[in-house]
């Protein structure tokens, strides 16, 4: 099945922090990122529809910041180990420019292949 994107996916990996009320303190690998959405691998169950706050890291030690977003799709990943849930989640607006270049710069992205 093809799927059409209107942002460009980044591959990568950085550890994401994911928040919900009813799973606090929650974690995942990031897998690809784009201005509109992420796929992270996570060992916690999510619902499509459901609600969470991913919370990123920046350079430095500078300010977190969160971007609050929907479960879209859930996969399986089976050649993943205990991140073989993958999990898809739409940002509620789309991430700017100099956020992505924040990421980029911080995780070094384009060294995960």
């Amino acid at each position: 099945m093809e799927h059409s994107r209107r942002h460009a996916r980044l591959p990568v990996r950085f550890p994401v922090a994911i928040e919900s009320p009813a799973k606090p303190g929650r974690v995942g690998v990031v897998r690809n990122f784009s201005q509109r959405g992420v796929l992270l691998g996570t060992p916690s169950r999510y619902q499509p529809g459901q609600r969470v706050r991913l919370r990123f890291k920046t350079r430095s030690g500078g300010p977190e910041f969160d971007l609050p977003a929907t479960v879209v799709r859930i996969e399986h990943d089976p050649n993943g180990d205990w991140l073989a849930k993958l999990v898809a989640f739409e940002f509620d607006r789309d991430v700017n420019e100099g956020r992505l270049d924040e990421l980029r710069r911080t995780y070094e992205l384009f060294s995960a292949a």
